[in-house]
């Protein structure tokens, strides 16, 4: 009897891999240790693909047990009970992100900083400074100051306070 390279071998089925449960709770785990971690920070914890941890994500906002909030272009993830509620997160999620989160710390030290000079430190295009000032002062983490010419940013306790939580421990 001739065998087809695409019949079924003899004996049982093999076992699935028990890959999503065990990456559902290491999500689940990531997200309450973490709350509003971005889903690509998660990505990039877990070490998986986008669609395995897109498909094992899936059911944890679909039950409710972790809930997804969008701050600009991110994926905020949080947990149901416990953890901030997106809503109060809004300030230290809008910081989350690098160049945002470099401007930040340029105008926690420096103080008082114009927007050519945030460009010049950070070699960022001005029009993607303005773009994340604005976000943060939208946030109330910066506050404008008009001068002669031009304007002035300067940092909110909010924002140094913040900071100093988000730095590591020495």
């Amino acid at each position: 009897m001739a065998r087809h390279l695409w019949s079924a071998a003899p004996g049982p089925a093999p076992a699935a891999p028990d890959r999503p449960a065990s990456l559902q709770a290491k999500l689940a785990t990531l997200v309450a240790a973490e709350p509003g971690i971005s889903v690509a920070e998660l990505q990039a914890r877990t070490q998986c693909g986008w669609g395995a941890m897109y498909r094992a994500l899936e059911p944890l906002v679909a039950t409710g047990a972790v809930v997804q909030a969008r701050v600009g272009r991110r994926a905020l993830l949080y947990p149901r009970n416990g953890g901030l509620a997106p809503s109060l997160s809004t300030p230290q999620a809008t910081i989350k992100g690098r160049t945002r989160q470099r401007m930040a710390r340029l105008l926690a030290s420096a103080g008082g900083v114009t927007a050519s000079e945030l460009r010049d430190a950070t070699a960022t295009p001005e029009r993607t400074v303005y773009y994340h000032l604005a976000k943060l002062e939208e946030a109330g983490l910066v506050q404008g100051a008009a001068q002669v010419r031009g304007r002035v940013f300067f940092p909110t306790t909010l924002l140094v306070q913040l900071l100093e939580a988000s730095r590591p421990a020495s």
